[in-house]
């Protein structure tokens, strides 16, 4: 009998973000490794990315994918509202709750660069029993602009350094509780446990370069 795991893809395609790339590829293997796949995602409209059609061929038609209403484009307006995450956690977090009370779900997996929806993990999980494993595509905190003090971040130093405090606090109160993780480099995990030393030895983490697709090069 299948297993059902639940993807948290917000910027799952149409919408043509870099981090939808790992699920795009992923989705049409699970099955034959005994995994049956729904996605929570946002409406492609409100992701602030391109939109590309051809980004869905090849999906399997028969995976449910959520899609949830965030808050629009011009609400990026406002301070602070810009990233998806801030927009469409809400959202996420509603729905996600309902979707995971239903029991259907063995597992939650985290797919995208917006780590602040990492954050349900923890909730699910308390709440409903469910556990989750997360996917560094890129480090949740950066320490580049600590040790290169010269170079300005993007958004400037003040915007920086408020989000690098939230995610110095967010990112050890999630991982407390995270299954373990997979990752596009070696590095990242090693950098994980030189930081945290609480993480177990035999905490699983599955290292996944992102692969290429020959059926990209075809269409």
């Amino acid at each position: 009998m299948n297993r059902t795991i639940l993807i948290l893809s917000p910027h799952f395609p149409p919408s043509n973000a870099p981090d939808m790339q790992r699920v795009r590829l992923l989705l049409p293997y699970l099955r034959e490794q005994g995994w049956e796949a729904e996605v929570l995602a946002v409406e492609p409209g409100q992701v602030a990315a391109p939109v590309d059609s051809w980004l869905t061929d090849g999906l399997p038609p028969d995976v449910p994918v959520h899609r949830v209403a965030a808050l629009g484009l011009g609400w990026g307006r406002i301070p602070g509202l810009g990233m998806l995450i801030f927009r469409a956690l809400g959202a996420l977090r509603r729905t996600g709750d309902a979707l995971v009370k239903s029991g259907r779900f063995n597992l939650v997996y985290f797919s995208t660069t917006q780590f602040g929806v990492h954050t349900l993990g923890p909730r699910w999980q308390r709440r409903f029993g469910v556990p989750f494993v997360m996917d560094y595509q890129d480090p949740w905190v950066n320490d580049y602009y600590r040790q290169h003090t010269a170079a300005v971040p993007p958004g400037g130093r003040i915007k920086y350094a408020v989000a690098d405090r939230l995610n110095r606090w967010a990112e050890p109160r999630v991982l407390r509780h995270c299954a373990g993780i997979t990752s596009v480099s070696a590095d990242y995990p090693r950098q994980l446990r030189r930081r945290y030393p609480f993480l177990p030895a035999d905490w699983p983490v599955e290292v996944l370069p992102f692969p290429g697709d020959d059926r990209d090069l075809r269409r």
